[in-house]
């Protein structure tokens, strides 16, 4: 059992550096390749947790962090809330926050979406990833002065930060659509261009049917961009 059990802390441990190479923030991964392999290692090191509960071996913080992830990644959201909570329960946590901000939001609970993405702020207040995700979550509440507030913010604590520029593309196209005002439209044409260039990966959601903005692609500024940035 020992000798079995150190061999499935190497092979943790192995995957886990790989892991971190492929950055274990994901969200500022912008290549939507770089994304599915690290969920793939996610899930071998999900594989592993789960042969080493099999032999009564406690799961250490990180392996429930491992367990809570590939929950979310199978979309199984009932299951990683409650994965997430109890990490977060036992010590505050930023990262199981964050987790929790992203859950809420897909089920449209945008008012438990704000209170852990506000307690996550609260436990890391310098990470422009956490501004921009409450950011992106006034947006959805339609609390537009917030989300651009929160926005700058991110953009101020990182100006690489591509996903910050996207999310404002998509405030703006948000008001465009309510306001049907000129300037609005401009300004998400501005910002597409600017995420584009901090390397946002844009051309893989223009060719999501899902993705809600896909009506302007046949715009002539839209075009425009996409030409300059050789994406079509």
């Amino acid at each position: 059992l020992l000798k079995k059990s150190k061999l499935l802390d190497r092979q943790f441990d192995f995957f886990t550096e790989k892991v971190i190479g492929l950055m274990v923030d994901e969200f500022t991964i912008v290549e939507r390749r770089s994304i599915l392999q690290l969920k793939k290692e996610v899930n071998k090191l999900y594989l592993i947790i789960q042969e080493k509960k099999e032999l009564g071996i406690p799961v250490s913080k990180t392996e429930m962090i491992i367990i809570a992830k590939q929950y979310y990644y199978d979309k199984d959201y009932t299951k990683a809330i409650e994965e997430f909570i109890k990490i977060d329960n036992e010590e505050p946590n930023p990262d199981a926050c964050l987790y929790l901000n992203l859950i809420y939001i897909k089920l449209q609970k945008y008012d438990e979406a704000l209170t852990y993405v506000n307690k996550a702020i609260h436990l890391r207040p310098k990470y422009a990833r956490l501004y921009n995700n409450r950011a992106d979550t006034y947006r959805f509440m339609k609390s537009f002065n917030k989300a651009f507030a929160d926005v700058t913010e991110a953009i101020k604590l990182d100006n690489n930060y591509g996903i910050a520029y996207s999310t404002l593309c998509e405030i703006y196209a948000d008001k465009f659509e309510i306001k049907e005002c000129q300037e609005d439209l401009d300004n998400f044409y501005i910002n597409m261009d600017i995420a584009i260039s901090k390397g946002f990966d844009l051309f893989s959601l223009i060719n999501d049917p899902l993705y809600p903005y896909i009506k302007y692609k046949s715009d002539p500024k839209f075009i425009e961009i996409m030409e300059k940035h050789n994406l079509i």
